[in-house]
Order: structure tokens, then sequence, then C-alpha cells
């Protein structure tokens, strides 16, 4: 980071009328105290085009409270590894703050400053251990979404942070069923839009829904509250080894290296598991008892961050951290994420017998044939069992209703592991435009019901070529009969 301003009236600013820099922020948050950094500290998120003027320009922050103002230098530093493939990035700008701010300027220069709304970091509880999850998009998988919140719920997890860019009306409010309880907290996660319109441009160039970006979001939000957060996709749960708590796990295996690691490193395995797509017949406890675990080949890792030691996260690894820490990968033995990616149901073709035929078929080829139960090996029957009666008691009964209102087809599955194959794994993950969901053609499906998350953003010229996207509010959930959308 650099405090020099840039010289103005010189060929850098032509040079930046000529590109038109453009800025969008996504949260600013004042921290009073912090796990990381000293107190009174400014934090914004910005997302911006992967360029070196973007890096070379500083801009001044003018933070008012009560008694006066303090006015400080800022620029952006990258808070992720870049894609190369990509053209759009994420960033980070920290600055100096006055002592309880009621208002936050930004300029460029001795210019007209324009205002920015800004929030604190959640503070209601303080926990060990909270989870971020990735943003979910045209969420439809009911039963994965009440799978991995009431098993982190069984381990005592009290701070479960989902982010929702989209989600049929079924499973909205199941989620806010959970948010109203304070089971979860519940993060509107919009696309860009500017001026009412989305700009497909921007977000096309964003990778994978601006993902590593929610997570540092997340981390800005919640890491004053938790000591350490679990990253990850929802069909990415952890389970404490030896059936311990996460806490005791994370303290043991950070004494391990030497009290020094700012993320452990799990290691995933594949999940088969087998379940109903009514939900009349929906039981937990089923679903978890059929699960197989496919130890032969692990998946790219997910992990568990310190909030104390890093400033921002990416999608496998925290990545701007303090010195003298690192990521730390634990040994399969003494721990293991589990990726529920397979998911078969009864009702498909010929019911039972074709997900037990799926299960057992030709032992040399099959990977399920040297996978184990889940059962026993990762979680009791008596845990199961306990998960799947919280899970009916506090959940489904109470919202019985919308359970019997869920769809028993899923809408947008297939077309989704089309796209997704055709823009990234059909190509061995090596890919020449930048991946996400937001090159699949997603139509419109009259008569399904879905809430979609929108936030506004303004344009402020704050010099010649240089634009910031500010929204004056904060995200919101839009209903949608259309269908759902990004």
């Amino acid at each position: 980071m650099t405090n020099n301003l840039p010289p103005h009236g010189t060929d850098f600013e032509s040079e930046q009328t000529k590109s038109k820099l453009q800025y969008v922020l996504i949260t600013a948050v004042y921290n009073r105290k912090s796990r990381l950094y000293t107190d009174n500290k400014f934090v914004l998120l910005i997302n911006a085009p992967l360029s070196g003027l973007v890096d070379q320009t500083t801009f001044v922050a003018k933070t008012t409270n009560d008694s006066g103002h303090l006015q400080t230098n800022f620029a952006l530093f990258r808070a992720a590894p870049p894609n190369i493939v990509c053209k759009w990035f994420t960033y980070l700008a920290v600055f100096d703050s006055a002592q309880h701010p009621n208002k936050l300027e930004i300029a460029y220069g001795g210019r007209q400053s324009v205002p920015v709304q800004f929030q604190l970091p959640y503070m209601k509880r303080h926990v060990h251990v909270g989870t971020c999850f990735s943003p979910l998009f045209l969420a439809e998988h009911w039963q994965l979404v009440v799978l991995a919140i009431e098993i982190y719920r069984h381990y005592g997890i009290q701070l479960q942070v989902v982010y929702l860019m989209s989600a049929i009306e079924g499973v909205f409010e199941i989620l806010q069923a959970y948010n109203s309880r304070d089971d979860i907290q519940l993060e509107p996660w919009a696309s860009i839009e500017i001026d009412g319109e989305i700009d497909n441009e921007i977000n096309k160039e964003i990778d994978w829904r601006n993902q590593a970006a929610s997570h540092t979001d997340c981390l800005l939000k919640y890491g004053y509250a938790a000591e350490f957060l679990i990253v990850g996709d929802m069909d990415d749960i952890l389970i404490p080894a030896d059936h311990q708590t996460y806490y005791s796990e994370f303290i043991r295996n950070d004494y391990r290296h030497k009290k020094n690691a700012v993320g452990l490193l799990y290691s995933r395995f594949t999940v088969d598991i087998t379940t109903t797509r009514n939900p009349r017949r929906f039981s937990l406890f089923d679903a978890l008892t059929s699960a197989k675990v496919a130890l032969y080949q692990p998946d790219d890792p997910k992990y568990v961050v310190n909030t104390s030691r890093a400033e921002s996260l990416w999608i496998h690894w925290p990545l701007n951290i303090k010195p003298n820490t690192s990521s730390r990968s634990v040994p399969s033995t003494d721990g293991r994420m589990l990726h529920f990616r397979n998911w078969h149901f009864l009702e498909d073709k010929n019911g039972i017998l074709a997900s037990e035929n799926y299960m057992h078929r030709n032992v040399k080829n099959s990977a399920i044939w040297r996978s184990v139960a889940l059962n026993e090996s990762f979680l009791s029957t008596k845990t199961a069992r306990q998960i799947s009666r919280r899970f009916k008691s506090d959940i489904f009964k109470r919202n019985f209703g919308t359970f019997l209102k869920l769809p028993t087809k899923r809408m947008y599955a297939e077309m989704m592991a089309k796209c997704y194959d055709k823009i990234f794994y059909l190509h061995d993950k090596q890919v020449t435009d930048c991946p996400g969901p937001h090159r699949c053609r997603i139509n419109p499906i009259n008569g399904l019901n879905c809430f979609i998350a929108k936030r506004k953003l303004i344009e402020q010229e704050l010099a010649p070529g240089i634009f910031w996207y500010i929204s004056p509010k904060k995200g919101k959930f839009r209903f949608s009969n259309e269908g759902c959308s990004l």
C-alpha cells in the first residue's frame, strides 16, 4: 500500500480518464475493536478491474464524529489471488478512523467527497466457532440445507452465516425459520446491479459468483464474534474428529503447529447419500445412515481460519495473513471435511432398486464399494438419531406447511450441472473464460415463486474517469413469480 497521492493533472490522470476506473463497494465496516487490527479502523471490501492503475490510485477518507473529523489517505490492495482469465478482482482498503464515527466520506484528491454507508461488526454474541457458507444460488436443494445446518447445530455451532443470491420460496422460508430462531444469519448476496440493471459484463468477469469476496465479507462482519470460522460451500461439512468439539480440535491442531496456524486445511472426501424428494416421507435419520464416504481420493481442501490472523479469505485457504503465520494441512486421521456431493433419490427410475444398484454396482469399478458408511465411522447412530429428532421438533413440525409446499422436482439442478460441465469440469478445470453461474443461461419459469437478493448501486464520479458504485441501502430479498435468477 502506498500513502502518496498521485500527481494530478499529469499523464497518470489522463490515463485514468481514458480507461475509466470502476470501483464497486461491497462492504464498509468500522472496527472499534478488532482481533487483527489496532483500534478504530475502517475496512472496505471492493470489486474492481485487475489493473495496475487500480493498485496505484490513492483516495481520501474523511470520518466524522461528534467532536470533529479525521482525514486519511488510503489505497487498495489485493484480497484474493488473481484468476488470470477474469477481468475483475477483489480488493481491500484499511485506514484509521475517528472514534465512534457517525459519517464516512471518500474522495479523490481535493475534490468533492461522497457519503458511504457503513456498518459495525456482528456483536450479538461471542462464540468459539462459526461457519461461513459460500453464496447459495437457485437454491432448491432443501434436503442439503437442513442437513448442513442441523449437523452444525448438533455440534454446537451457534453462528452460521448463510449467503444467499436466490432461492425458491420453500427453501427461503426454511432459511427464514432458522434465521428467526437465530440459528443462522441470512446475508443477501446480490449480483452487481448498477442503476437498476444487472451488469453482466462485470458479473461474468468475477469468478464463481464473487465467492472469495463473500468469504472475506463474512470475516469482516463476523470475525470479531468468532475465534474460528469454518469456510466452505454448504455441502462441505466438517465433523469433529473422535466426536470432540470443534474448538478443542482446532486448538489441538494449532498447538501442534506452534500456535501459528492461520488456516487449518482439511482434505475433502466425497459422500454419496440417498433420500426422498417427498417432504412427507423425508427422514434426516435415514438420509444420514444411508451416506457413504469415498476415502480413496481426497478432493481440494477447504479450511478453518483463525480470525485473529487473517485479513482476507479465498476459496481454499486464507490469503492476506499475519507475519510468521501460515496455513497447515490437517492429517486425514485427525479430521476430514465431508463433501456431500452425490445425492440419489428413491423416486428416480426404479426407486429404491435404482439407488441400491448404484451403490453396489460392479465391485472392480465402483468407488462406492470402496467407501465406508458415514454411520458409525464418522458419526454414531445415536448422534444421527439426535440430529433427526431435533430437526423434526424444532423445524419440521413447526413449519410443516412450508415443507408440504416444496416441489418434488428440482428445476435447476440438471441445467446447472450441464452448464458447469461445459464451462469447467469437461475442461479438466482448465478454463479460458472467467468461470461462474453468470455464464449459464437461466430461463424464467412462470409460476415458480422465488426470492432474489437485490442491491442497487449508484454511480458516483469522484474525478474524471474515476467512478465508485455505492449502495445507499443494504441488500434485501425481492419476490419473483417467474423463477429464480442471479
